[in-house]
């Protein structure tokens, strides 16, 4: 790098080292882009017995080169420069120091007026910082009338700080290139997920035409599943998910005879047979469509399956995916609260008990005990702030709820123990 130096640029190199070595300490993902370049610059500024110095940084959104850091103290009103192609590449073929003389006039006229118009042009000189292949910035530097010109050492060190700077400029370009894909890539993705809803929102309006129940219906369990899956510590991909499954667990009843869906009183074994089916339908309908999603056919197909604990239990899906239990669990709920043609809906305890009593065949200990955590905390609010026991579903007296909660709690943690002894 450096031929045989005399004794002043041997002290010289050691500086430029410890330069370097500074600007290095400073590059850390917790300092300041302005920080960082204030400190390279003085760096420069000390290393060099530079009078002035102006760094300027590629702004990549808008292709202009804007002032990041100055060492001037008559500079006012320093102005963005936008560097014209050809003298781009110019640079860019050929970045080492040139004097302010040499520089072409369509890049020295413009520096002039606006950024160094109180520079000494003579004693001046502008070293570009170049970093993959591309023009990330420009150092302008004055060094004063009774200094000697930089000679080749003190070229090839400003060329090894600057280009320090230049990797580090290039880093923040490219950085805020993937942040800008980032932000695009979200923002397709929220418009991805509109369409997805609104495609989701068309079938259910199609099915409100058969059953005005299973639309309303689908909007509660998708809300009230979602907030069940945060609560167990599904990221937020997966709660999405949810969410759309619990729009369309029920989607497979659009097949599903009008007759059928609103029928007041029980249903014959053939009639439950055909309604037995929307879990099937419904899972063939979504299953070739492209979700963001997992899972969301599964859920469809398994959220009335059982997650028994014997193999011998009736109806038993060996180990059902968690979101499907959580689906299955809502929409039980959400069914048990809701008026049906063919009876009333049953009141909050009445709710709790029938939960309880799932715990063997039908509603997973963990699902459950977490939702009930959730009516319980929901309770203790004020009534505006509460998210899941609305108007709709409070029927009964608070403290008499309370305590059902409390018991119907405890009786999940009995049963859980006994699962984990055994």
């Amino acid at each position: 790098m450096f031929e045989a130096c005399t004794e002043r640029q041997t002290q010289r190199i050691l500086d430029y080292f410890q330069s370097l070595g500074k600007f290095g300490r400073e590059v850390n993902p917790s300092a300041q882009i302005g920080q960082t370049l204030d400190s390279a610059v003085a760096a420069m500024v000390d290393m060099f017995s530079l009078r002035r110095a102006v760094l300027l940084a590629a702004n990549d959104s808008e292709g202009q080169l804007a002032p990041v850091a100055v060492h001037d103290p008559g500079a006012t009103s320093l102005r963005p420069l936008r560097v014209p192609r050809t003298v781009r590449r110019t640079l860019i073929a050929q970045p080492h120091v040139r004097a302010f003389e040499a520089l072409p006039a369509d890049l020295a006229d413009p520096l002039k007026t606006q950024v160094v118009n109180g520079f000494v042009e003579e004693h001046s000189a502008v070293m570009p910082l170049v970093s993959g292949s591309e023009l990330v910035g420009l150092f302008i530097f004055e060094r004063g009338p009774e200094l000697p010109p930089l000679d080749q050492h003190d070229c090839i060190m400003l060329s090894g700080m600057c280009q320090n700077v230049a990797v580090y400029l290039y880093n923040q370009i490219v950085l805020e290139r993937l942040t800008q894909k980032h932000r695009e890539l979200e923002g397709l993705y929220g418009r991805t997920k509109e369409i997805y809803r609104e495609a989701v929102m068309a079938f259910l309006t199609a099915i409100d035409i058969k059953d005005d129940y299973t639309k309303e219906h689908s909007l509660r369990v998708a809300r009230l599943a979602a907030n069940l899956a945060q609560e167990m510590g599904f990221t937020e991909h997966e709660v999405e998910g949810i969410y759309f499954a619990g729009l369309l667990h029920d989607i497979g009843k659009i097949l599903v005879d009008r007759q059928i869906l609103t029928k007041r009183g029980g249903l014959d074994l053939t009639e439950y047979a055909e309604m037995s089916q929307h879990t099937r339908l419904g899972a063939e309908i979504i299953s070739n469509i492209q979700f963001p999603w997992e899972n969301l056919a599964y859920a469809v197909r398994h959220h009335h399956d059982r997650p028994a604990f014997d193999e011998f239990s009736p109806r038993h899906s060996g180990n059902l995916e968690q979101g499907t239990k959580i689906i299955g669990l809502i929409d039980a709920f959400d069914a048990m609260t809701s008026n049906r043609p063919y009876r009333q809906a049953l009141s909050l305890t009445e709710c709790f008990t029938e939960l309880t009593d799932g715990l063997t065949d039908q509603f997973d200990p963990e699902v459950t005990r977490t939702f009930l955590k959730i009516l319980a905390r929901d309770l203790d609010r004020p009534p505006h702030m509460r998210r899941v026991l609305t108007d709709r579903l409070l029927r009964e007296d608070t403290e008499r709820l309370r305590q059902a909660l409390a018991d119907a709690l405890r009786r999940v943690e009995q049963f859980m123990g006994v699962i984990t002894a055994h």
